[in-house]
């Protein structure tokens, strides 16, 4: 589970927020402003997390995305 002010890099390339066909990299480093969880019912949930990216081509720009494509920064 991801908290606001986390930091987090992409588990693997993910698509870029707004521009079509560029992908952020795992190098990328982004703070957690804001999370939410999706209740689908029958025990199934996902996170959702607004990321702010703080380096790399799409700094200052921020994403949704889920819990499963990013992970924490070590």
């Amino acid at each position: 589970m991801f908290e606001k002010n986390d930091m987090v890099r992409p588990a693997n390339p993910i698509r870029a927020p707004s521009v079509s066909g560029v992908y952020l990299r795992e190098t990328n480093l982004g703070q957690v402003i804001r999370t939410s969880t999706l209740d689908y019912g029958q025990g199934r949930q996902i996170q959702k997390v607004q990321v702010l990216w703080l380096t790399g081509d799409f700094m200052g720009k921020t994403s949704i995305v889920n819990e499963r494509e990013i992970k924490h920064a070590s």
